[in-house]
């Protein structure tokens, strides 16, 4: 494994082939990501040099089927309104990001951004035959 010097910066690449840059780095905090599992180093094959880092493609690590739900109601409390309201931490946060709060055990998303989802799904379901919700209250 080639050293690294600590006071270099790193290239980032898109997941996948292709060297197309997405950011550059600290050695450290790529490093830590490494650790992680959304990095990886991505070496020259002709001379063995470290080119840089690679993002995980998110398929490869199968976050999707990884990441267990969180179980809720059906329907919307009144906390869940609330919380509503709120300004999510998470909303618009890149896959880089997410995987690495993934990597941290915390979920991908904050629970602002989970009951904002749930409040627009709530919206649009309906009472007819093999939509999600089909009895209404009386």
């Amino acid at each position: 494994m080639a050293a690294i010097a600590a006071s270099r910066a790193e290239q980032v690449f898109r997941a996948g082939d292709g060297f197309a840059v997405l950011t550059r780095i600290s050695v450290e905090k790529a490093q830590r990501r490494e650790a992680m599992g959304i990095y990886r180093r991505e070496y020259d094959n002709a001379t063995g040099e470290l080119l840089g880092f690679r993002l995980v493609q998110a398929d490869l690590r199968k976050v999707d089927q990884d990441v267990k739900s969180i179980a809720s109601r059906p329907s919307i409390a009144l906390r869940e309104m609330e919380i509503n309201l709120a300004r999510s931490g998470t909303r618009g946060m890149s896959e880089e990001r997410r995987l690495e709060r993934i990597g941290r055990g915390k979920a991908p998303e904050d629970v602002v951004e989970r009951v904002q989802a749930k409040v627009r799904v709530y919206a649009v379901i309906g009472a007819a035959r093999g939509d999600i919700l089909r009895v209404w209250p009386k």
